[in-house]
């Protein structure tokens, strides 16, 4: 792909993120965005900067793209309520500090 000896091999991108709920997968040209409870479809080839929702105008490949996230989520874990936060046992504490360089 690199050398342009390859053709480039479709795929899809997909991800989820915490911050606004963000819901998305990339396939091929297209982008379907969900984000603070908002739906968007994106042709980021022909508007790389995302400005045009084509969600009602492209109806059909909005609902393929969707749907396509939809399945791929159904796979995975169960999204966190909220970050994870860590914490460090007290009996962990002398061996942190210990092992610091001084």
């Amino acid at each position: 792909m690199v050398t342009g000896r390859a053709s480039p091999h479709p795929r899809k991108l997909f991800w989820r993120y915490y911050a606004g709920g963000q819901r998305a997968v990339r396939d091929r040209d297209w982008k379907y965005l969900q984000i603070a409870g908002n739906e968007f479809l994106f042709d980021i080839v022909q508007d790389p900067r995302e400005r045009a929702n084509l969600k009602d105008r492209r109806k059909d490949t909005f609902d393929r793209v969707k749907s396509g996230w939809e399945a791929w989520n159904s796979m995975m874990l169960a999204e966190r309520t909220r970050p994870v936060t860590m914490a460090i046992p007290a009996t962990l504490w002398p061996i942190i500090t210990a092992s610091r360089p001084q």
